[in-house]
């Protein structure tokens, strides 16, 4: 899929905030071009939580719920690189971290 640069600046440009949703590759990408972006990890409660919430979904086969396993190992063995950690175990609580986290950050870079 991938994220435009250009729209990402052009909005960052007017003052407005941006929230991206990439894979720990992009994170790392996007690091290198704006070090001063907060980074959060999302991450389930715990492995087999996210397994039966894919297994749950029924859109994946037994192949693709393999590769999304193993994709998701991967890409939590890199939460540690990211500036905060939010466990998804609700939605709303979730939320609203990730909302205090981005209050948080506007104050610490208005002045």
């Amino acid at each position: 899929y991938g994220t435009s640069r250009r729209r990402v600046q052009a909005m960052l440009a007017r003052g407005e905030h941006v929230i991206l949703k990439i894979d720990v590759q992009g994170a790392a990408t996007v690091r290198d071009r704006l070090p001063e972006a907060i980074f959060i990890f999302l991450m389930p409660p715990s492995l087999e939580v996210l397994r039966r919430r894919l297994r749950d979904r029924g859109t994946d086969d037994d192949d693709s719920l393999a590769r999304r396993d193993a994709d998701a190992m991967r890409e939590m063995a890199e939460a540690e690189r990211y500036d905060h950690l939010v466990v998804n175990d609700s939605v709303e609580r979730a939320a609203a971290q990730i909302l205090d986290i981005v209050e948080a950050s506007c104050g610490a870079n208005a002045g």
